[in-house]
């Protein structure tokens, strides 16, 4: 126990350093937001006062606070939205659904048609596209921020894992998507992700940790593949129980470490890389949720699969 509180504590330095660096920089970007969004009537002069009019009412569209969809749920909302713009007679259709889905613009399109077919559409969209993204960034440090906070108070208590608290429904998928979106820029230099998502109802569990699980598995699969390869994940029902498969294609697992690879302390990984915890504490959560967890491994495919109920008893 000694040995656990002096790693715990390193390891809550560690966190808590960057933590207090990623929580002034999303100060920060509230700033700049604030900067380029009263840059906003001085780069578009080239549109008359309606036109202005008509972008800003878009623009304050755009932010307003939406519910993030996943990749599942965007898809045929693209192609409604494309075969919509094509009937309006818009050429550049397919690129601009893309968008306006992306920015939350999916109902009421008929307001902004006037907008979307002027000449100017392209460079004005884009720059509403951008203000959206820096929004969006500052939104995911925030929520990194946060995660991060709860992962320090889960490591200072993982000896007296806490039991008192309340299941709560929730959609299991979103947190996968939430953890694949925080981890956007390694995914798009060299990883494709596979979906293969059977369309689960809501579950009964603790959606909080759970995000802890996902994050785990990706971060350790991003690593395992060197930021190239395939990830696939998968989501079905057998029977009360959802399993979910987290696969990739990277070097795999040591036969001699599988057996070990869920104990705490154990790591494969450099010295100063892994703490040996990780692994252990999402065993930990998989067991709250009533559930098990395991591990098939060779050379171009490890697959970690989870199963838990759907409620809990």
């Amino acid at each position: 126990m000694a040995a656990l509180g002096t790693l715990v504590a390193g390891i809550a330095h560690e966190i808590n350093t960057p933590l207090g660096a990623i929580q002034a920089a999303a100060g920060n970007l509230d700033k700049a937001f604030t900067v380029v969004l009263d840059q906003l009537p001085a780069f578009s002069t080239h549109l008359d006062a309606q036109q202005q009019g008509q972008w800003l009412e878009f623009l304050t569209d755009t932010l307003k606070p939406r519910t993030p969809l996943s990749s599942r749920e965007k898809r045929p909302l693209r192609r409604s939205l494309q075969a919509q713009l094509e009937g309006d007679g818009i050429a550049s259709a397919h690129s601009l659904a893309d968008c306006l889905v992306d920015l939350g613009i999916h109902e009421e399109v008929d307001l902004y048609l006037p907008i979307l077919k002027d000449e100017s559409q392209g460079q004005m969209l884009e720059f509403i596209y951008n203000l959206n993204r820096l929004q969006g960034n500052r939104q995911f440090i925030q929520t990194a921020a946060e995660r991060a906070g709860k992962i320090v108070f889960a490591l200072r208590s993982y000896a007296h894992f806490e039991h008192d608290s309340q299941p709560q429904l929730f959609q299991l998928e979103a947190g996968i998507d939430m953890v694949l979106e925080l981890y956007c820029n390694q995914l798009k230099r060299g990883v494709e992700v596979i979906f293969n998502y059977q369309a689960l109802a809501e579950i009964q569990g603790y959606p909080d940790e759970l995000i802890q699980v996902w994050n785990n598995l990706i971060h350790n699969a991003i690593q395992a593949m060197e930021g190239k390869g395939m990830l696939t994940i998968t989501t079905t029902m057998h029977g009360d129980q959802v399993i979910i498969k987290i696969q990739d294609t990277g070097q795999g697992i040591d036969p001699i470490h599988q057996e070990r690879i869920f104990e705490p302390f154990f790591t494969t990984k450099a010295q100063g890389e892994g703490s040996g915890l990780g692994l252990h504490i999402v065993k930990k959560i998989i067991e709250k949720h009533q559930g098990k967890i395991s591990l098939t491994s060779q050379p171009g495919d490890t697959c970690f699969m989870i199963q838990i109920p759907r409620s809990q008893s």
